[in-house]
């Protein structure tokens, strides 16, 4: 089996790993600043050292500098409900992002605990991301839990597929 079976990571799913760890990213003078329950030590991972311009760019652009976005920022919106995104949900309710980022934290802790083996190549996960996030934009909280329960099972079912290969 030749070549390399890591897939690099996106900088959200980079932003959602360092979230997991309680930390938080922002953008100070153009800086990248990590703050969390403790300092990182040593040097920064490669995937945000190799990206920190991405990130960088990232969070200003979608994140109003920061992660965890700001509920106001253009990261909760999707490209084709930029517009109507401005009014709220869809159904008139506010989306509770606290909420919607337990939820999320939660189904990633799952996988992290009982699929590790799928982390090293989340592409099989990226589908399931997309409905949570159309899910999102919707204010949906009903099609959100299902679009983050279809990723763990996602995940748990890819991480026993990897499992058999290598029995």
């Amino acid at each position: 089996m030749g070549g390399n079976l890591l897939k690099p990571q996106t900088v959200p799913q980079i932003l959602r790993c360092l979230s997991l760890g309680g930390y938080e990213a922002s953008v100070a003078a153009g800086e990248l600043k990590i703050r969390g329950p403790q300092p990182l030590a040593g040097p920064l991972p490669a995937s945000i050292k190799a990206r920190r311009a991405e990130i960088i760019d990232f969070l200003e652009a979608s994140c109003a500098g920061v992660w965890l976005p700001a509920k106001d920022s253009e990261f909760y919106e999707s490209r084709d409900e930029r517009e109507s995104a401005a009014d709220g949900p869809r159904d008139g309710t506010a989306w509770d992002v606290d909420w919607a980022t337990e939820k999320a934290a939660n189904a990633l802790r799952y996988l992290a605990r009982n699929a590790p083996d799928v982390l090293e190549d989340t592409s099989v996960l990226e589908p399931h991301e997309e409905v949570a996030h159309r899910a999102a934009m919707r204010g949906d909280e009903v099609a959100y839990l299902e679009a983050l329960r279809a990723y763990c099972r996602a995940g748990r079912d890819e991480a026993l597929r990897i499992r058999r290969g290598a029995a």
